[in-house]
Order: structure tokens, then C-alpha cells, then sequence
């Protein structure tokens, strides 16, 4: 009885790094890397758009700091719904917060090790995996179904947020699984996560921003909450509180209770 032979999916890397030393050392990891080559390479902001149009990569390797431009203007000026997915390779920890705001599939501080290049090939991996299940496995064939698809392609899993406290420019890096709620502290915000509270750098605003709005909800001026750990509305004549799973009361805005009770009536 034949055996069916099933075919390896080799990713096309485009590195664009303006620094030669660190060109050569990519290509050395790639070597060693069967199911990944790179299709060309670019010192440039201008060199990199136009690679992106020539050679079409599957991922991008993408420094943001280039001469003529920043990596990170250059995917949002491209589109970052038609930019390929990208590896942003950053000089400084406080950069990779602005890096994550265009949702990359990883984000590398200078200079990096052999061992952690390969994890970001395997997140890379782990990127088209979930892209091959999401193309041959689709929720429903409705087109409203595909919309949301799409939607769920811009959020990232993870957010990359720059903390205020004793370390300055300190990043935290959170799963929004373990986010319960986001609060606006002045200019500023706290994130409340399973694993303790986090002072951020950025306003309420800005996380909103970033947060799938169908899973989580702007319920105040001064608070997000995270929709699936909400579990009793309380409502009096002059009050309006929702009560988390851990006990946490937060303030719902009587402007916000109808924004709030239609998209939950949505997500059923």
C-alpha cells in the first residue's frame, strides 16, 4: 500500500536589517532551518517596500530603526492588514511597546542569541498554523462569519505595555487572558491581572485601542473590563456597578449600560 506523501510549506523570509554583520548572522540561523529560506534582503526603508512588492515573503525580519525611515511608520503607512506578518528587531526594550502596536508575530531586542531566534521561528510556525486552520476550517461559510475572522487577525494575544514604577522603561508583557479590568488613573492606567496590579505608561485610551472590543468593553471614562469575568449587574436609582468573578466592583456608566448589554445580547 502507497504511502501518502505530505508536502513541507517553506516560509519565505525577507530580512531588512541595515546592519551587514546582522544580516550574515541571520542567514547563518536560517541555514539550519529546512522549512524556512530567505527570498531576498534590504538595508532600507525604501529598499524594503520595495522587496516586499517584488519577492512577496511570506514574513518579514524588519529593523525599526533604518536609514530613511522607522520599520514601525513604514508597515502603518503600508497598511498593517496588507503588510506581510513581521519580526521587529529592536535596538532597546522601551522600543518594543511601540512595535506591538502594529501587532507583530514577535519582537527581538539586540543583540540576540541563536536560542532565542528560534523561538521566534517558532512563533512564526505557530502564526501560519493557526492561519492554515483558520483557511480550512472555517467557523460558517456566511460572509459575517469572515468578518470576524478578519477582525480576530488584528489583536494581538499579547500586549506589550511600557509600566510606570521604579524601573523606567520597564515593559510588561500580559496575556489578555489574565486581564480583569483596566483602570484610568489621570494621564495614565493600571492594569488589574490575575497576577497583581501593573501601573502603565498609557492612558485608558490607548489600551482600549488595542483590546478586541468584542471581548472587551469600555464600561466608564474610567474603566475596561474584561466581559467574561463579569458575572452580577447591580443597578439602583442612582448606582450602577458590575461585580467581577474575584469580588471587584467597577462602575458602569448609565451611557454605557445599553452599549453593554447589546453586545453581550451579540456574543450569544
Amino acid at each position: 500500500m502507497e504511502t501518502a506523501r505530505v508536502t513541507q510549506h517553506t516560509t519565505r523570509l525577507l530580512v531588512v536589517e541595515g546592519d551587514p554583520g546582522m544580516r550574515a548572522a541571520v542567514r547563518s540561523f536560517i541555514d539550519v532551518e529546512p522549512d524556512i529560506e530567505i527570498v531576498g534582503e534590504a538595508n532600507s526603508a525604501t529598499e524594503a517596500l520595495e522587496s516586499v512588492r517584488r519577492f512577496a515573503p511570506d514574513v518579514v525580519l524588519l529593523e525599526t530603526e533604518l536609514p530613511e525611515g522607522n520599520g514601525i511608520d513604514l508597515v502603518e503607512r503600508y497598511g498593517v492588514d496588507r503588510f506581510p506578518p513581521t519580526i521587529f528587531v529592536v535596538e532597546d526594550e522601551r522600543d518594543a511597546a511601540d512595535a506591538f502596536r502594529v501587532n507583530p508575530v514577535d519582537c527581538i531586542v539586540k543583540p540576540f542569541t541563536h536560542q532565542r531566534f528560534k523561538t521566534t521561528l517558532e512563533r512564526v510556525r505557530q502564526h501560519f498554523r493557526r492561519q492554515d486552520g483558520l483557511r480550512f476550517f472555517p467557523m460558517s461559510d456566511s460572509p459575517a462569519a469572515e468578518v470576524e475572522v478578519q477582525e480576530a487577525r488584528r489583536y494581538s494575544p499579547r500586549l506589550w505595555i511600557r509600566t510606570r514604577g521604579q524601573s523606567r522603561g520597564q515593559v510588561l508583557v500580559v496575556s489578555v487572558e489574565d486581564i480583569e479590568w483596566i483602570e484610568a488613573q489621570a494621564r495614565y492606567s493600571c492594569a488589574h491581572t490575575r497576577e497583581g496590579d501593573h501601573p502603565l505608561l498609557e492612558s485608558i485610551s490607548q489600551i482600549e485601542a488595542r483590546l478586541d472590543p468584542s471581548r472587551f468593553a469600555r464600561v466608564h471614562r474610567s474603566a475596561i473590563v474584561n466581559l467574561d469575568r463579569v458575572v452580577e449587574v447591580v443597578s439602583t436609582r442612582n448606582t450602577r456597578i458590575l461585580v467581577l468573578q474575584n469580588g471587584t466592583r467597577v462602575p458602569l456608566s448609565r451611557s454605557r449600560k445599553r452599549q453593554l448589554f447589546e453586545l453581550v445580547g451579540q456574543r450569544r
